[in-house]
């Protein structure tokens, strides 16, 4: 294809012209190229970013339910609020809506 459209330039004018356009066509390619990577490492990075956020977010959630269920049980079981607060990390209001 290169080759055609080079052997279609006859003046010199022109070769300039489609030599120019050609190094433009492929400087642009290139940066397109980097740009390109650049965005795959930046989806990457937020990906990993997402996911340990999410985890952590997972974990935390996690913490609090099984606070709950055993601040539960302590209050089915008796337990005074202030020492299931105590144990728990809970509030009392917390417990009180248990």
């Amino acid at each position: 294809m290169f080759v055609n459209a080079l052997i279609r330039v006859s003046d010199t004018l022109k070769q300039e012209l489609f030599f120019a356009e050609v190094k433009q066509m492929a400087t642009a390619h290139k940066k397109l190229e980097i740009l390109t990577d650049f965005e795959e490492v930046a989806l990457r990075r937020g990906l990993q970013k997402g996911l340990q956020k999410g985890l952590q977010k997972g974990l935390e959630e996690g913490r609090q339910e099984n606070q709950r269920e055993t601040a539960a049980k302590m209050k089915a079981k008796g337990f005074d609020v202030a020492l299931i607060a105590e144990l728990t990390g809970l509030t009392p209001a917390d417990i009180a809506g248990l």
